[in-house]
């Protein structure tokens, strides 16, 4: 996960930026009933910053099209980022989703199935550096019908990390 700016932002020229300068200005961020918005609030709460929310909406392409319209800051997967928006380095703020992949073990996969979960199986290729340093985690998959121990464990169920 990465914040992101409008390339006309004040912020935009920056090699380097505080959380609390970042703070100064509006955000939109996704809604706090998903996954992304607990991952953010609390990397952010680590740090004794709170955004000013802007507006909150549960679809990445719309966040990052409000982003880009100038509406204000967010953090995004890098997968969605394009020439639309661009990337703030804020070192402070070092964020990932844990994604779990999940199938039927007496069930056929379909051709995208199987081919999921051989990609899953790669590290991801045209991030960032900083992306790929941290997606250098084996992904771990497991099948319903597996015996228990092979799925989830005391920390959850087995995944992968993306940023």
């Amino acid at each position: 996960l990465t914040v992101v700016i409008e390339p006309e932002h004040p912020l935009a020229g920056k090699t380097r930026i505080a959380l609390p300068e970042l703070a100064n200005y509006p955000a939109v961020m996704p809604d706090e009933s998903t996954y992304t918005h607990r991952i953010v609030k609390a990397e952010l709460k680590k740090h004794g910053v709170e955004p000013h929310v802007r507006l909150a909406t549960n679809y990445l392409e719309t966040l990052k099209m409000l982003v880009g319209i100038g509406l204000g800051w967010s953090v995004l997967p890098d997968s969605v980022i394009d020439d639309s928006i661009r990337r703030l380095p804020v070192p402070a703020l070092v964020m990932h989703r844990d994604l779990g992949c999940v199938w039927h073990q007496h069930r056929t996969a379909s051709a995208a199935a199987r081919a999921l979960r051989a990609e899953l199986n790669h590290p991801p290729t045209g991030l960032p550096d900083s992306a790929a340093r941290s997606s250098n985690l084996k992904p771990r998959q497991f099948a319903i019908g597996d015996p228990p121990a092979n799925r989830c464990n005391a920390a959850g169920c087995e995944k992968n990390r993306f940023r």
